[in-house]
């Protein structure tokens, strides 16, 4: 039989499942019923990316500091103390959102030339106007903005929930989430961005957006249970 802790665990991970398909869904649906372009879904799987390390940066706020530097703190004054975790969490964090906000911009830039680009004999042709022209388009579709609050909010409820709530800030180490958007933005969108190119030479748009949504949500709900875990 199931303890209530087990049970209180289950039907916590709900509302994260339905935020989840949720946030795929729209994109999903607006494939299949409005034609969105290929390059909507990916620019949505950025900003998924964005949240990610924005949220990381968060968590490494919360989190305690490494038991070494922990014990140097113990010899020191309860406001020296505090002054100096705050200062190596805050410097950690800085570096996250510098480092891996400045890739993942860089990440959505190029994914914009290459979706947002047309496809031809000699490859995929794109101005350099492009990324500013999907982003003006996006922002006149309804639909990506409940996408994009489905992705908010996913990312908020993992961080109330999984991390704080359920006590995962106390293992955290921040050495250890800085890492985590690289693992993050690496085996998911270089998976994506591959098979998505492959996708998009060898069938229609709507086929390739409909089967990187389907691989995005299998990898999302993968994610959730890995957090789970670490939880």
């Amino acid at each position: 039989m199931q303890s209530d802790q087990q049970r209180r665990a289950r039907s916590a991970d709900v509302p994260a499942i339905a935020l989840v398909l949720i946030a795929n869904f729209i994109p999903l649906y607006s494939v299949l019923a409005q034609d969105w372009p290929v390059v909507y879904v990916v620019m949505l799987f950025w900003f998924d990316a964005l949240m990610f390390v924005a949220f990381t940066a968060i968590r490494i706020l919360i989190a305690p500091v490494p038991g070494d530097l922990s014990l140097v703190l113990a010899r020191k004054t309860a406001i020296a103390a505090v002054v100096l975790s705050a200062f190596y969490k805050t410097v950690v964090a800085a570096v996250t959102l510098a480092f891996h906000g400045g890739l993942v911009l860089g990440y959505g830039i190029f994914l914009a030339f290459l979706f947002g680009g047309q496809v031809t004999p000699r490859g995929i042709v794109a101005s350099p106007d492009v990324p500013l022209e999907v982003m003006t388009n996006m922002l006149h579709e309804p639909a990506v903005y409940w996408a994009a609050l489905a992705i908010l909010g996913n990312h908020l409820y993992a961080l109330a929930v999984g991390f704080i709530v359920r006590g995962g800030w106390r293992t955290a180490q921040p050495v250890l989430l800085f890492e985590a958007p690289t693992r993050h933005v690496l085996v998911l969108h270089v998976g994506i961005v591959l098979g998505g190119i492959v996708l998009m030479l060898l069938a229609t748009p709507l086929i390739a957006a409909a089967v990187l949504l389907v691989a995005k949500t299998v990898s999302d709900l993968r994610l959730l249970i890995l957090d789970r875990g670490a939880s």
